[in-house]
């Protein structure tokens, strides 16, 4: 038996997974329209300010250009993501990914051969070698995983809305998935239920965007 996992591990056919608001550069509000910065240059500004000594220096660099320009630029999230996946792969990682509509690129569910839930020598391994996977990805991402944060802010919520479920259901609206009446609370109560009731198809590509955009990660597997 194989175990797959995304963001979460998926042993099911269908797994929602939150993905870090953080990420997504805001969080929930009840406050419709909230903005977390004014404009992307004064939340890189921001960033520097704050958070500048934390930053590596290709992160620091790359920041301090979006600071002046009002954007990451496509080749700085190409070179962050590629340092990353290389360090990945030098670590004996065979993770792949695919790019989607935004742009950026989703880590495909990760596969793990030999998961056998009645073996508790197989699940140890499992859980080991998990938990390696983790640590991995966390060192990984100390190069340029700001980097990649920062450019999914950019491409998936340009509004710097603070409330990421707005952004999702604003996204579901725009693509004629939803109509105008859906709110960014029914986009939470679809995200709590892993959209298994949502009035559209979270497997559609554009539609799973929107809930990546939105905060949320649902994939699907065999």
């Amino acid at each position: 038996m194989a175990a797959a996992w995304g963001v979460c591990i998926v042993v099911g056919s269908l797994v929602g997974c939150s993905a870090s608001s953080d990420v997504l550069g805001g969080g929930v509000s009840s406050t419709p329209g909230e903005r977390f910065a004014v404009s992307f240059s004064a939340w890189m500004e921001q960033i520097l300010a704050t958070e500048g000594e934390y930053l590596s220096d290709f992160e620091r660099d790359v920041v301090t250009r979006a600071a002046a320009t009002g954007r990451i630029e496509d080749t700085d999230y190409e070179e962050a993501h590629s340092l990353y996946a290389s360090c990945m792969e030098a670590r004996g990682h065979t993770d792949t990914y695919h790019k989607n509509s935004f742009g950026l690129y989703v880590a495909d569910p990760k596969t793990y051969e030999g998961y056998d839930p009645d073996d508790p020598v197989a699940m140890a391994a499992f859980y080991a070698y998990q938990e390696r996977w983790e640590q991995d990805t966390m060192e990984c991402s100390a190069v340029g995983g700001s980097v990649e944060a920062f450019y999914a802010t950019q491409q998936t919520n340009p509004g710097m809305l603070v409330n990421v479920y707005e952004v999702g259901a604003a996204c579901l609206i725009a693509n004629g998935f939803v109509d105008a009446g859906y709110t960014p609370a029914d986009f939470e109560a679809d995200a709590l239920s892993d959209f298994r009731r949502a009035p559209f198809d979270p497997f559609d590509p554009v539609a799973n965007d929107c809930l990546y955009a939105g905060g949320s990660l649902v994939v699907y597997v065999p």
